[in-house]
């Protein structure tokens, strides 16, 4: 709408936010015409990376590649005259030939603040010139991580008058699960800008949780009353957490009406979630559980190379 747009969705751990917020960019590629399909930029952030401007490396990384691709005369009329001020603070900018046309030289700025604020200056003026020409989104995805950096660089490019007009889309957790921290006051910080609208995702409705349950056991052949044994169970274990419910249906297709168990199992009364991590762990080989250990452990994704060598595990096995 010629206009900058933030959306924040926020709610708990694996409540569905990358999940929704994929949807609706996949629905949006489908909806506009191929000429103008929008250009998705994605950034995540990890809890224990220590990268500055962490929300927008990948951000970063993916803006370089597309104006690579872009000719001679279109990066001219994108790259902003301060390029490179921004280029010493995301030097993969450099990877761009043109930043080394003497027409972008400036004289290098020793006072680190000066050259921040020129930097988010020239930050602003690339994607200004970049909205004019397609459909722009920024994705990040975990906000609640990013550092005191990435915020800054947000709110500069959120200022007016003057923001580009993009929609930059964000994904959160609810602050009762990261509060106490740096990191939590700065979003709060964030959310409570007034150009900001929230997307609260909560929990399913129990009927929400049943119409789910009941549409994923809809091919299995089961009684009628064990599969309201069943769908209930789904709702009381999973708490109208869809990743919950989706994983202990899934557990009970896959093993235990795979092994004819499934009617004796919702009679018993026996269907509970902690039970199933249980059984879904126990039942990987030795290799697999040292696998999952290390994965649990490192809490941040990890190169396939590192996680193989910490778990001893040879990188392309059956265990893998």
């Amino acid at each position: 709408k010629g206009s900058l747009a933030v959306v924040v969705v926020q709610g708990s751990s694996g409540i569905g936010k990358t999940c929704l917020v994929d949807s609706f960019l996949e629905d949006i590629g489908n909806a506009i015409a191929v000429g103008s399909a929008p250009l998705i930029l994605r950034g995540r952030c990890h809890e224990r990376e220590t990268l500055a401007f962490k929300a927008f490396d990948n951000v970063i990384d993916g803006l370089s590649y597309r104006l690579a691709s872009l000719n001679a005369g279109d990066q001219a009329y994108i790259l902003p005259d301060g390029i490179s001020h921004l280029c010493e603070i995301f030097p993969v900018l450099r990877r761009l030939k043109l930043t080394e046309h003497e027409r972008y030289f400036r004289q290098p700025l020793r006072e680190a603040k000066e050259l921040r604020n020129q930097a988010f200056v020239a930050f602003r003026d690339l994607l200004v010139h970049l909205a004019r020409t397609l459909p722009v989104v920024i994705f990040v995805d975990d906000l609640q991580w990013a550092d005191r950096d990435s915020f800054a660089l947000l709110r500069s490019l959120m200022r007016q008058p003057g923001a580009p007009a993009l929609l930059l889309i964000a994904t959160c957790r609810a602050s009762a699960e990261i509060s106490g921290s740096i990191a939590d006051d700065l979003l709060r910080e964030f959310l409570g800008l007034a150009e900001i609208e929230t997307i609260a995702l909560g929990p399913l409705a129990p009927d929400s949780t049943r119409q789910l349950a009941d549409a994923l056991l809809e091919d299995d052949v089961i009684s009628a009353a064990s599969k309201r044994g069943i769908i209930e169970a789904v709702v009381r274990e999973s708490s109208g957490h869809p990743f919950f419910a989706v994983e202990f249906v899934h557990h009970l297709r896959t093993f235990v009406l795979a092994e004819g168990g499934l009617e004796a199992t919702a009679e018993m009364g026996t269907l509970r979630l902690d039970s199933m991590i249980l059984e879904r762990a126990n039942g990987l080989s030795a290799e697999s559980q040292r696998l999952l250990r290390v994965i649990a452990v490192a809490g941040d994704p990890l190169p396939q190379r590192v996680l193989a060598s910490a778990a001893q595990v040879t990188l392309g096995s059956e265990a893998w």
